[in-house]
């Protein structure tokens, strides 16, 4: 069974070097012969020369496929690549055929690392999930032998690189509370601020918190991130305008500040960008009416917008937004009992901005029931209410007085780790403020008392170290099992092009290398000490052997069983000694007088024993 284990990982690494290079042919005749070796249980003896043989012939065969069909680029040039890689085929399937189960594991997975440089493809992706989850099957067959094999450290690292690619664990992981959608919905049905083409503005709403974190940001925070523009409103919802629906804009192109966004949710197919966006790679992007940033199938991927400063382009001069009649009539009164005589756009503006910040209170329970319109409740009697409110009285009072304004939806990015530099953004985080035309383009007021807003969300923006370090934690790995759960097969493949990977598998092979020479020894003991070539007398007598020697007793060349034990019981490990008693008399019967090999429960007592007394040893 362990043999038929460690072999799947072996024929799914030649399945990703023949899915990255195209080279069916060549791997397709070795994983045949590898699986009907297995099936049959045919074995090879392992020798230095017909190891190197294996190796200089696949070498030789990657010269000449290289020669025919170009190999793709890696991390070494490919006229080097092609060899090296056909190499490691022919040492893994010799290792396959001579039973060195480790060895094979080691030289499919560098070929596999030496694979991947190339575009995924769903043949690809198929063949990494399944070298994955059939290393991590191989690894708990061999979990058993991993005293006397490949070490627990080799074992450890090997079993967390393969779950953290598996497919199902990735599939498996779940966001803390939900995703970005579910929060959407549910701020959506609270009348707050959602970030599709329209929202809903009741007389009465509670809007829940949530601190789930949906971006990750690397770069400074801009003051705002854009993913809606709305500019109709019937006096109960506003909606995105027509004419922006199907208007496609082109970014301005051109170096700039980079910043870096990371989706860590699914959701909407927009990307939270700023103003002043000058491109946006990681993804194919379009740029909607009112500049707005929309993609498809976000999640976990992080994009690069490269962005000057934050202000929008230029456009044409809009009209002003139209409200019902009876909703204007309600409303120009108190607009101009607010803004007066005073006619410059801008003054207007910043008039309305500071009469809101200062004069209202921020709170995610709203009530305004009474007499008239629920923005006029909001506007005479100054009740509490949230930045959709407040932003969509400050449009709706501009508009009545001919000013073009308009809502604006997306998030206001509040919690910045002063470690890393990065920034999460949290659902919480979610935001509406408003748009005037000034001159040639939309420039961006916000009339929301942040001061109560960041009481009533929890918002702190100095946090201190200890609380900024367990936060780069989480972050850290909020972006890995977002990338995971979303998108499981290219983080496998960018996993499989990490140096770190290369090292690990060097490490690996040096450790084997290592515990190879350090049993020398006991095969040296075994093959003096018998002139039998029967595997399975020599696997017993081998482990009998390593048993011992971990106690600290070694046969020497001349020495009989009878000595050894003797040295045991003077050495005071008498319940080793007796265990090494009974295993040496079934094994003499077995080889002498020809009854069958049981020495199972035999070995098992002298493991417990010499494991028994190592720890008495250490206890004393």
């Amino acid at each position: 069974m362990k043999r038929v284990a460690a072999a799947l990982p072996v024929l799914a690494a030649f399945a990703v070097h023949a899915a990255a290079h195209d080279r069916w042919l060549v791997t397709g005749p070795a994983a045949a012969i590898v699986l009907l070796a297995t099936i049959v249980g045919w074995r090879v003896p392992h020798r230095a020369g017909w190891l190197l043989f294996a190796l200089i012939a696949g070498a030789a065969l990657g010269l000449a496929l290289h020669g025919f069909a170009p190999t793709p680029p890696g991390p070494v040039p490919p006229p080097l690549l092609s060899p090296l890689c056909t190499a490691l085929l022919g040492c893994s399937v010799f290792c396959a055929l001579s039973d060195r189960r480790g060895f094979a594991l080691v030289y499919a997975w560098l070929l596999a690392v030496l694979s991947t440089n190339v575009d995924l493809s769903p043949a690809l992706a198929i063949a990494l999930g399944l070298l994955a989850l059939s290393t991590l099957g191989a690894l708990l067959a061999e979990a058993g032998a991993l005293t006397s094999g490949v070490t627990a450290v080799g074992f450890a690292g090997f079993a967390a690189l393969a779950l953290g690619a598996a497919w199902p664990l990735a599939l498996g992981l779940r966001a803390s509370e939900g995703i970005l959608m579910e929060t959407l919905i549910r701020l959506s049905e609270g009348g707050g601020t959602q970030h599709r083409t329209s929202v809903d503005l009741p007389a009465a709403t509670h809007v829940p918190i949530s601190d789930e974190a949906v971006l990750d940001l690397d770069g400074d925070p801009p003051r705002y991130l854009r993913t809606g523009v709305l500019e109709v409103f019937d006096g109960r919802r506003w909606t995105a305008a027509e004419r922006r629906k199907n208007e496609r804009l082109t970014l301005p192109g051109g170096d700039g500040a980079r910043l870096e966004l990371t989706f860590l949710t699914a959701g909407d197919d927009l990307v939270p960008a700023p103003a002043g966006v000058l491109a946006v790679s990681g993804a194919a992007t379009q740029t909607r009416g009112g500049w707005i940033v929309g993609g498809a199938d976000l999640g976990g991927l992080t994009l690069t917008l490269a962005r000057g400063e934050e202000r929008l382009p230029a456009e044409p001069s809009p009209a002003p937004i139209a409200l019902p009649d009876e909703l204007a009539a309600e409303l120009r009164p108190l607009a101009d009992e607010l803004l007066g005589a005073e006619r410059s756009t801008r003054a207007q503006a910043e008039t309305l901005e500071q009469y809101f910040a200062a004069s209202f209170t921020y709170s995610l329970d709203v009530d305004l029931y009474g007499k008239g319109h629920p923005l006029a409740v909001l506007i005479r009697e100054k009740r509490p209410a949230f930045c959709t409110y407040f932003a969509s009285a400050m449009v709706a009072l501009l508009s009545v007085r001919g000013v073009p304004a308009r809502l604006v939806t997306g998030f206001a990015p509040a919690e910045r780790n002063a470690l890393t530099g990065r920034t999460v953004v949290r659902a919480r985080d979610a935001h509406a403020w408003v748009e005037v035309y000034l001159d040639d383009r939309y420039v961006a007021f916000d009339p929301t008392p942040f001061r109560s807003r960041d009481d009533a969300l929890g918002v702190q923006r100095s946090r201190g170290a200890w609380r900024d370090a367990f936060g780069a934690l989480a972050a850290f790995f909020g972006r890995a099992f977002a990338a995971m759960r979303h998108r499981p097969a290219a983080v496998l493949l960018a996993v499989m092009r990490s140096p770190f990977v290369y090292a690990f598998v060097a490490l690996l092979a040096i450790v084997a290398i290592i515990q190879r020479r350090r049993q020398r020894g006991v095969r040296l003991v075994v093959t003096r000490a018998m002139d039998t070539k029967d595997p399975a007398f020599l696997r017993a007598y081998a482990e009998y052997a390593g048993h011992l020697r971990r106690l600290g007793f070694q046969r020497a060349a001349a020495e009989t069983d009878a000595e050894l034990i003797a040295r045991l019981h003077t050495a005071g490990h008498d319940r080793v000694a007796s265990a090494a008693t009974d295993f040496v008399t079934a094994f003499q019967r077995a080889r002498f007088r020809g009854d069958a090999l049981q020495c199972d429960a035999a070995l098992a007592a002298v493991k417990e024993a010499a494991r028994g007394s190592i720890g008495g040893a250490g206890r004393l």
